[in-house]
């Protein structure tokens, strides 16, 4: 099994457990498609985002 840093995060609100949660797993490129949907679906969250290294000199990261 992977072991993965993952955040809960509550945003637009500067209170713990406030403002709406989601879930943030960054380095998310070693991941397949059923795995973010199983990490998503353990997370119960109505938004989980997964961010992946951009290969844009702009960004460091980007979200699918």
């Amino acid at each position: 099994m992977k072991s993965l840093p993952l955040f809960h995060i509550d945003a637009f609100t500067p209170k713990s457990f406030g403002g709406n949660p989601a879930g943030v797993v960054p380095n998310a490129d070693s991941l397949t498609e059923v795995e973010e949907q199983k990490i998503a679906n353990e997370l119960n969250l109505s938004e989980t985002a997964f961010l992946l290294q951009s290969s844009d000199d702009t960004a460091d990261y980007y979200s699918n």
